[in-house]
């Protein structure tokens, strides 16, 4: 009773606000509907589409199995893969609703799908690259820079979390099943069936004889584990396919719905708090309204206000630490967004907070300890774009330099936002495939020394 009450007065008063700061409200809401209506709409719904779509046909099932090593280091299934590219390449809302289609599907647990919502929660890197580094700051390398200190924070916040998060019964058996094929491949360099085995359609063989014959030479070995790998990955989008059994129109329209249902209450979050911020500001002593109150309420407007920071000696640092602590953070803003994506899943708020405080902190950190040898290093990259004896770069040489040094030649790829957010989520999935494989190897190498002692 007492909470209902008291929620009541704040809404309210807020009311009372808005009507006797009309001017000011209606100048902080059309820059929050700026920032959502030109960034953040256009940047995030056909990846949330695209996701739909995936879940749908069984791809995100098929990926998990090949980025099954590398997301049991975070004691994760593989098919959380997806929902971190989804997340790492599109923003806050898009990473936040996968996780929970995720846990919804059952392909993960809600404790599973709680720490991968603090690994997928982050800034887009758009923003990162482009608004923030070329726009607000005129140094698009700072952008560039910039972002992998974030997606470090992040990858350092969910593996801390992992560790210290206790592991149940429902979490180990989805795990392994899902990395069953990566397991199998290390813990049996031979490449046999045997009992307890899976053979290369990926059906179970418990208890099934071992094949006669001699063993397969050693230098057909990969080619067999990888023509396994490859059919296990076909057969569990075959069984994600028939799981879900939607049509192509049925999932298309469920997701544009969806999406556009997701974005218009992220809109409506980031317009109301724009509007407070510009509310409270007058009401607060100078030395909580500045930058950090705003970069606390909402990522995207406090980093156009840290950019125009004055930070003491050494500035460039120490703004460089306060622009990846608060892009870390996320936000308030983004946190209910994040809410609202996740509802009827299960995930909580308290826990995303404290895993983003945490990330906020690495990700500070990380500035603090490698702003200055990174831009050293990006300083004496810079004579590589540079033509011989002097002369003006050609190709694409130039179109590099352009882009790290003119502010103005980012003007267009807002334009073109989902022509390069595909590449880098392409070149993302790339990685994280290489990545996985890496762990694989490594477990193999692992299991074999210790057979050997």
């Amino acid at each position: 009773m007492l909470r209902t009450l008291l929620t009541a007065c704040a809404a309210i008063l807020v009311v009372a606000a808005i009507v006797g700061g009309t001017s000011e409200a209606f100048q902080a809401s059309l820059s929050g509907l700026s920032l959502w209506w030109n960034f953040v709409f256009p940047a995030v719904l056909p990846f949330l589409v695209l996701a739909e779509l995936m879940l749908a046909f069984g791809l995100v099932d098929g990926l998990g199995v090949l980025l099954a090593p590398l997301m049991r280091q975070l004691r994760l299934p593989g098919s959380a893969g997806w929902a971190l590219v989804q997340g790492w390449t599109s923003g806050y809302p898009a990473g936040s609703s996968a996780a929970a289609r995720l846990v919804r599907s059952q392909r993960l647990t809600p404790a599973q799908g709680q720490r991968l919502l603090a690994l997928v929660h982050s800034p887009n890197p758009l923003f990162v690259i482009v608004v923030l580094g070329a726009g607000f700051l005129h140094q698009p390398l700072f952008g560039l820079l910039l972002l992998p200190l974030l997606w470090a924070g992040s990858l350092l916040a969910a593996w801390t979390m992992s560790r210290l998060a206790p592991l149940s019964a429902a979490e180990t058996k989805t795990t392994s099943a899902d990395g069953a094929s990566a397991s199998a491949a290390a813990a049996e360099p031979s490449g046999l069936t045997g009992a307890g085995s899976r053979d290369a359609s990926g059906s179970d063989r418990e208890g099934a004889p071992a094949a006669e014959g001699p063993p397969a030479p050693v230098a057909m070995r990969p080619a067999a584990t990888r023509a396994s790998l490859a059919a296990r990955a076909l057969q569990a989008v075959e069984e994600g396919r028939a799981r879900d059994g939607r049509s192509f129109g049925k999932a298309l329209g469920d997701g544009v719905n969806g999406a556009v249902q997701q974005l218009m209450a992220a809109g409506g979050l980031i317009i109301l708090a724009s509007v407070l911020l510009r509310l409270l500001q007058p009401l607060l002593p100078a030395a909580i309204a500045g930058p950090g109150l705003t970069a606390a309420a909402e990522a995207h407007l406090g980093a156009a206000a840290l950019a125009s920071w004055h930070a003491p000696e050494p500035a460039s640092l120490l703004q460089a630490a306060a622009l990846a602590a608060a892009l870390g953070w996320g936000g308030l803003c983004a946190l209910l967004q994040a809410g609202g994506a996740a509802s009827d899943s299960g995930l909580r708020l308290l826990p995303l907070a404290g895993s983003r405080l945490l990330a906020a902190a690495y990700s500070g950190g990380l500035a603090l300890l490698l702003w200055r040898p990174l831009s050293s290093l990006a300083g004496s990259a810079a004579p590589a774009f540079a033509g011989a004896d002097g002369a003006p770069p050609t190709g694409w040489a130039a179109g590099a330099q352009r882009l790290l040094q003119e502010p103005g030649a980012w003007s267009g790829v807002l334009r073109g936002a989902l022509l390069l957010q595909l590449p880098l989520a392409a070149a993302l999935v790339s990685a994280l495939l290489l990545l996985s494989a890496a762990a694989a190897l490594a477990l193999r190498l692992r299991r074999s020394a210790r057979t050997e002692a």
